[in-house]
């Protein structure tokens, strides 16, 4: 029934049977509205993870929580405290990322040259000295590295902890 055609029945009403029908829609505008956001809850409580959401909640308003008064708010607090938990648990994430993608760059420079200072006259400023040289040689099960430096013993040794850390992470063992 379209809206003109509506108005036309309107008129051929009394009074009386035009504030009930109205108040009849808007029951049944209300009730579609609560089913769709019953449905909308019930579809962001099943997102949260089993441990969260109390397996198996059949009805939103209707939780298989033990605790008296447990509902929808009690629902919508949980996923909300989960999503907060997400973001701060993404927020530490993005930063472990960022600072292993810094570090992982640190490395690239100090493998083709070595960064050392000059002692405590240099005053932190800092010379490249030549790169190292690096002979891996795999004799049977067992790997053969052999670093060579020219610089002091101080960066040598620093060299040498990041070499025996590399290779540890890639497996080998030390």
């Amino acid at each position: 029934m379209t809206l003109l055609n509506f108005a036309q029945v309107d008129q051929n009403r009394p009074a009386s049977s035009t504030s009930c029908s109205t108040k009849l829609e808007r029951k049944v505008v209300e009730k579609n509205r609560r089913n769709h956001m019953k449905t909308l809850y019930s579809r962001l409580y099943s997102l949260l993870p089993t441990s969260r959401s109390n397996q198996g909640s059949a009805a939103v308003g209707i939780s298989s929580s033990t605790s008296p008064g447990s509902g929808v708010a009690d629902q919508i607090d949980e996923a909300i405290s989960y999503i907060k938990s997400m973001e701060s648990k993404l927020k530490k994430l993005e930063e472990k990322k960022e600072s292993l993608a810094t570090s992982r760059k640190r490395l690239r420079k100090c493998s083709s040259s070595i960064c050392c200072s000059d002692g405590p006259k240099s005053k932190g400023a800092r010379r490249w000295s030549a790169a190292p040289e690096l002979q891996i040689r795999q004799v049977g099960s067992v790997v053969e590295v052999v670093l060579t430096s020219g610089s002091g013993r101080d960066e040598s040794m620093v060299l040498f902890q990041d070499v025996i850390r590399i290779l540890e992470d890639e497996g080998l063992e030390v």
